[in-house]
């Protein structure tokens, strides 16, 4: 994104001079209801931004009108892992959770392993790993009569609050799945049309520096 950050003005902050990127960018606005102004792309697993930038722009420092065109604030965050990846995230993010949850509040076991926690975050025989339950029945009078009805509902509501048929419409969404239909969604991307390049660039330079 360098490319990106050298049109940005700089100003002081703590003693330091620094790029102001907290100016407001528009650079989009001009082409956005133009229906051929972008296309849809998706990011195969082993895709960067600035890979895809390189291979449809033809330049890996157009990663930011990747970014822009999708509204990525964090491309840590909001851009697909590789498999790898994704499972080595999820082990860390879900480490004290898979340790209490396996050897029990009292005593955690000291150490698991990625592929241990992986495996804990999709095991279908325990509970603990269950963040939510999701509508996936097609019974209209059993649907009917959960008030409100909500297609994705808590463990406890799952629990205390409905019935015995009403659970029968509702399926277990694991730690592993969860996350990895998060991680999916951000596969589909769009791509500003090539052809208007030039106007982003030209644009970024108006309003950062007008």
């Amino acid at each position: 994104m360098s490319k990106f950050f050298k049109y940005f003005p700089t100003t002081k902050y703590r003693d330091a001079i620094v790029k102001n990127i907290t100016r407001r960018v528009k650079i989009l606005d001009e082409v956005q209801n133009d229906p051929f102004s972008f296309l849809p792309y998706t990011v195969m697993d082993d895709d960067s931004p600035e890979m895809v930038a390189y291979y449809y722009y033809g330049a890996a420092e157009y990663s930011w009108v990747v970014f822009l065109s999708n509204n990525i604030i964090d491309p840590y965050s909001q851009w697909p892992m590789s498999n790898e990846n994704f499972e080595k995230t999820l082990a860390r993010n879900y480490e004290k959770e898979a340790r209490v949850a396996i050897s029990g509040p009292y005593a955690p076991q000291d150490y698991l392993s990625d592929r241990q926690i992986v495996e804990w975050s999709m095991d279908t025989s325990r509970t603990d790993n269950i963040v939510h339950y999701k509508f996936t029945g097609y019974d209209f009078d059993t649907v009917e009569s959960i008030s409100p009805f909500m297609p994705i509902i808590s463990r406890d509501t799952y629990e205390y609050t409905l019935s015995v048929p009403q659970r029968a419409e509702y399926g277990a969404v694991r730690v592993y799945d969860y996350e990895n239909e998060k991680n999916e969604s951000y596969r589909n991307i769009r791509l500003l049309n090539v052809d208007y390049l030039d106007t982003a660039v030209r644009n970024l330079e108006k309003e950062v520096n007008g």
